[in-house]
């Protein structure tokens, strides 16, 4: 969701279905930002001289401490385009990308051990910045930082403790008891502690007398065990009749807590399966979509992966010779395939057997520091990110 030049994403991580977002619930991952930065980061996490900077999609940036202050800091491999500085003076982190981005993250007194929440962005050569307002609340045991308030920059000479024209804002609002009563949709309701709706506050020039308007832009409900089950926009909402209806997006899992359906409004569902492999019995791994053609039938698209990238079964020769006749100096050690719904491969990951044709595939190749170095597309065209 994005307006004004503020975001809120979420993403679901199938491989750790049982993490809690301190918005949405087990298995997702959330995060707000100020689209015109692209600094998209819910947090900063101190582990003596190790930071890491949490992303929506679950990943994290990785930080050594370099020197005996602490101020400056060596960012992962892949990751050299961040500089992470600390101001001792401020107990802030700053955290500046290559095109002059800068996020500002700070903790209270009161906040959870080690962990620090963006409160500003700010981009270069235009005096904007956007803040960010957090607070914390005990989720079962444990303590978390959630947002908000995100503010978008504010003109010269305005002030937005109470919002004023000038101010642009998303508030959130979280449930203050559980609603929900059972897994069925007509018992869904609120859950306590998760996000409610998203409102977006702003001038409305348009009104008959011209004021600040708060317009809900997105709500959610949850079922009684705390999953997020349906989110919808409800300036759309409609009446048929004597009947109230929404438009909405809905979500099943199966007894891992595992996302298994996604349907949107009015279209055929997702469907997702998810494998193992014989080293890693770990669950969630996604291994198909479906979704129904009508009368073509169902299509269908596959992942496998542990391609092999030289040798016997592999589709392509990435060895280390090959690439480096091109320039590449890391050749790649990983490689994971997607079959789009004209092809099904053959081959069953959860035993290791390997599909026997690769043509309509695209294989990704990764390094041996998981970054993404070559990617094939059908007919063999091969790309190169080097360095």
């Amino acid at each position: 969701m994005s307006v004004g030049g503020l975001s809120v994403a979420r993403t679901f991580n199938t491989r750790q279905a049982g993490g809690i977002d301190p918005l949405f619930g087990p298995g997702w991952v959330s995060g707000v930002m100020a689209t015109s930065a692209d600094a998209p980061f819910i947090k900063l996490t101190t582990y003596d001289s190790l930071v890491q900077v949490s992303l929506p999609d679950g990943s994290t940036l990785g930080f050594t401490k370099v020197d005996s202050t602490g101020a400056t800091y060596q960012p992962q491999v892949g990751a050299e385009k961040y500089a992470l500085t600390y101001d001792s003076a401020t107990n802030s982190f700053q955290l500046t990308d290559d095109g002059g981005n800068t996020a500002t993250f700070t903790r209270g007194t009161t906040d959870p051990t080690g962990v620090y929440t963006p409160t500003s962005v700010s981009t270069p050569g235009s005096g904007n910045t956007s803040t960010y307002s957090w607070e914390k609340v005990t989720l079962g045991t444990q303590d978390v930082m959630r947002p908000t308030r995100l503010l978008a920059p504010v003109p010269s000479g305005v002030t937005c403790t109470t919002l004023v024209r000038g101010c642009r804002a998303l508030t959130f609002t979280y449930a203050t008891a559980t609603t929900a009563t059972g897994t069925a949709a007509n018992t869904w309701g609120d859950y306590l502690g998760r996000v409610k709706d998203v409102s977006y506050t702003a001038w409305d020039p348009d009104l008959p007398t011209p004021a600040m308007r708060t317009v809900v832009l997105a709500r959610y409900t949850y079922d009684s065990t705390g999953r997020l089950r349906a989110t919808w926009d409800p300036r759309l909402d409609y009446t048929d009749g004597s009947s109230s209806h929404s438009l909405r997006t809905t979500y099943d899992y199966d007894t891992d807590g595992t996302v298994t359906t996604m349907t949107p409004p009015a279209q055929e569902p997702w469907q997702f399966t998810y494998t193992t492999l014989p080293d890693d019995p770990g669950k969630g791994r996604l291994h198909k979509v479906t979704r129904s053609a009508l009368a073509a039938g169902t299509a269908v698209e596959s992942v496998v992966y542990r391609i092999p990238t030289t040798g016997s079964g592999a589709p392509y020769d990435l060895s280390g010779t090959q690439t480096a006749r091109w320039g590449q100096t890391e050749p790649p050690t990983d490689a994971t395939a997607v079959f789009p719904a004209t092809q099904v491969p053959t081959g069953n990951p959860a035993t290791g057997t390997l599909p026997t044709s690769y043509e309509r595939a695209t294989v990704t190749y990764l390094d041996a520091n998981a970054r993404t170095v070559n990617t094939a597309q059908p007919g063999g065209y091969i790309s190169t990110r080097n360095g």
